[in-house]
């Protein structure tokens, strides 16, 4: 314990005055013999104790009062037997989760904003000279000092990626160790999602703990939970529940139906508007009726202009149709963002085992017509064309090579029951695929196995075929098609009802594919028979891609051709396959952001959804141990690498000569679960850490500044004051009543 105004102790001296004023009349008074005083001697005997008790507790009381007093003037405060900093410079780290989690109603506001008042509240009390660093989740550092701290907070806002605790914790031990101040502090301010108190992350505290105690020294760690109140009665949201075009891609002119779903968690409307943004611009809106929970309809798409551009879908309440005060508690999760490619149409070569004249007679006719069904209706104008997505050629085969010759070069090749290529076309096909073309090869009973492992192979890369075609197998009836473990992005859609379900058709003859011993990649199944065989597998040859069919494109030998669903599933598959690879992979908020097939050294603008704008310049990865560019990469093989897409939304490359690519960011999937964890779970996570948990901000300040100042205990001594001034009378009343004889 310590006294702040040390030198008003001194008055504690004063209780030596009733001291002296009892040691000098105790003694004054005279002797006198009375005669009746023999009566009153067994009285006196009886209370001289009690009497001598009262007159040291009225000492005790006088000498304290003075003393009482002195100590209330001077202030003592509890330190603990440790120095107290006062308001010399601290170096704070403050660690603030600005995931969009935050971005959740709490009381009047969200709760990013309850945990930037807990950041300024905290940074308010340093002293001068302190310095401050805000350490966020999305990996910004912003560094300040007290006095310019609350501007420094109000910069930050929600994104990046979700809250991850082993880095910020890492993170901000390094910062606070770098710093030359002695007083060092981290203050920890996340909210309490579910979503980031998984189990791995809670199974590897003890490893962050044990970094925590190897600091020297080891700062003051402070984990604030500034979210105990103002909870809302019921989470109201609005959140888009699905998004599934019918095509990935398209062509211009082409309309592609979009089917959207938003969900209505407690909030009673009858409808929802709609809005369909094209990079950013207002393409229709529309109100669509709520049934039960779920606003449901299909938009009709229709992009002109080729290029690869970002669709965003977005729900909100619409007004009119509220039938009590609807809000929305978590607006992340109201819009999605989704590419969308619109490409000139895609040259697909169709090459016959068995060609034919007359209609679907030929191995590639329903192929043919799944492909380009307005091609083949028999409306030729290119108008009508522009709407197919793929442009067919049939190629006979044997005239691959001579065919190719001042003709456009395909995208895709199909290969339907040819029993074998000759060695002129086998060498095409294989530089072809080799070069990042996409290779189709259909099972039949003309098929030669033995030459397709002969001659469509490459002395270094091994066999063109992913597998090995096996002896022909039948089956009658047929085997269906297992529709149940589809995994391959573009044909996910196929295991739904609405979209017609692959196990309709059955397989009455097919192929074996057999793998090879020793092969450089491994092939991937992608469809198989509920018998468990494989049916269509994929397989990776230089830059190109080749998907290999058990079975034939046509009747002969199943009933696919023949079933609706052959038509979405060729386009899909092979739309994705020619144009889409990567597509699937949704980039979300936080993780790098790459566009390909750019000119190296090119220059582009990349413009942010907060239209703030940057210079990127496209470079080639190297792609060997030794850092040395892949000697096949051609210039067009550069990417723009934008490291780090904090926020969710489109992003715009424009390149110097007004190129422009368009790519959608998402919000991640973790953090559109806002649910919160018990507070005794936060609790116990800061004691696993080895940190102390703070229930709220104001808990921290008040312990806060009894670590800086001391804990304040003069209260108590007035108190104690107090009582000794009323005690005194009343001892002193009760000191002059005779006891009764």
């Amino acid at each position: 314990m310590i006294l702040i105004n040390w030198l008003l102790g001194f008055g504690a001296l004063a209780f030596t005055v009733p001291l002296a004023i009892h040691l000098l009349f105790r003694n004054r008074f005279e002797l006198v013999d009375w005669g009746a005083m023999q009566f009153l001697q067994s009285v006196v005997r009886q209370n001289r104790r009690r009497m001598q008790l009262r007159n040291l507790l009225l000492l005790l009381i006088r000498c304290a009062i003075p003393m009482l007093l002195a100590f209330c003037m001077a202030r003592p405060v509890m330190t603990q037997w440790r120095q107290p900093r006062g308001d010399s410079p601290v170096s704070m780290v403050v660690v603030l989760d600005n995931s969009y989690s935050m971005a959740a109603k709490h009381g009047d506001g969200r709760r990013i904003d309850v945990a930037m008042n807990a950041a300024k509240q905290i940074t308010e009390s340093l002293g001068r000279g302190s310095e401050i660093t805000l350490l966020t989740s999305d990996g910004m550092i912003r560094t300040a000092d007290p006095q310019s701290a609350g501007p420094r907070i109000d910069e930050i806002s929600v994104g990046g990626t979700p809250m991850n605790l082993d880095s910020l914790v890492s993170r901000a031990l390094r910062i606070s160790s770098d710093s030359t101040l002695a007083n060092r502090q981290i203050v920890m301010i996340v909210d309490r999602s579910a979503a980031d108190f998984s189990q791995s992350m809670l199974d590897g505290l003890p490893g962050v703990a044990q970094r925590i105690a190897d600091v020297k020294p080891v700062p003051d760690f402070a984990w604030v939970d500034p979210f105990q109140e103002a909870e809302a009665t019921s989470f109201q949201n609005i959140r888009v529940h699905r998004v599934e075009p019918q095509a990935t891609v398209a062509v211009p002119g082409q309309t592609v139906p979009w089917f959207v779903e938003a969900r209505v968690d407690s909030m009673e409307l009858r409808n929802v508007d709609l809005t369909v943004r094209v990079n950013g611009v207002v393409n229709q809106q529309k109100i669509v009726p709520v049934t039960g929970n779920f606003a449901t309809t299909v938009v009709p798409l229709r992009i002109d202009e080729t290029g690869r551009h970002v669709v965003e879908i977005a729900f909100a309440a619409n007004e009119d149709s509220m039938t009590s005060v609807a809000e929305d508690h978590f607006s992340p999760d109201d819009r999605v963002w989704r590419d969308y490619a619109v490409i000139d149409p895609v040259l697909v070569w169709l090459i016959d085992g068995q060609p034919s004249d007359k209609p679907l007679q030929s191995d590639t006719d329903f192929l043919a017509v799944a492909l380009s069904p307005f091609a083949l209706s028999g409306k030729l104008t290119e108008t009508t064309r522009a709407a197919d997505l793929f442009r067919t050629r049939k190629v006979r085969a044997g005239r691959i090579k001579s065919d190719v010759t001042g003709q456009p070069e395909p995208s895709v090749v199909v290969m339907a029951n040819v029993a074998k290529p000759t060695p002129e076309d086998g060498t095409w096909l294989i530089d072809f695929v080799q070069r990042g073309g996409t290779l189709v090869v259909f099972g039949g009973p003309s098929i030669d196995s033995a030459w397709y492992d002969q001659h469509l192979t490459d002395g270094e890369l091994g066999p063109l075929m992913p597998m090995s075609f096996g002896d022909v197998r039948q089956a009658t009836p047929g085997v269906p098609i297992d529709d149940s473990k589809l995994v391959y992005p573009p044909l996910v859609a196929f295991s739904q009802q609405e979209k017609g379900t692959l196990g309709s058709a059955s397989v009455t003859g097919w192929r074996e594919l057999v793998n090879r011993d020793g092969t450089k990649t491994e092939s991937q199944v992608l469809i198989r028979l509920e018998n468990g065989e494989p049916l269509v597998v994929l397989g990776d040859f230089g830059k190109g891609q080749v998907v290999q069919v058990a079975t034939t494109s046509n009747e002969t030998w199943t009933t696919l051709p023949l079933r609706p669903v052959f038509v979405p599933l060729m386009q899909r598959l092979l739309a994705h396959l020619a144009v889409g690879r990567g597509s699937a992979v949704t980039v979300v908020a936080g993780e790098p952001l790459t566009i390909d097939a750019v000119a190296e050294g090119s220059r582009w603008t990349v413009t942010t959804p907060d239209n703030q704008t940057h210079g990127i310049v496209a470079t080639i990865e190297t792609q060997t141990q030794d850092d040395q560019p892949d000697p096949t990469d051609t210039p067009t093989d550069a990417k723009l690498i934008w490291p780090a897409a904090r926020l969710a939304g489109g992003y715009r490359f424009e390149s110097e000569d007004g190129q422009i690519v368009w790519s959608a960011v998402n919000v991640p999937a973790t953090d559109l679960k806002v649910a919160k964890v018990d507070p005794p779970v936060i609790a116990q996570t800061a004691e696993r850490l080895g940190v102390k948990y703070y229930a709220s901000t104001s808990d921290f300040l008040v312990d806060d500044g009894n670590r800086r100042f001391g804990k304040s205990v003069w209260h108590y001594v007035l108190i104690a004051l107090i009582a000794a001034m009323i005690l005194e009378p009343v001892v002193q009343q009760r000191r002059g009543k005779p006891a009764a004889a």
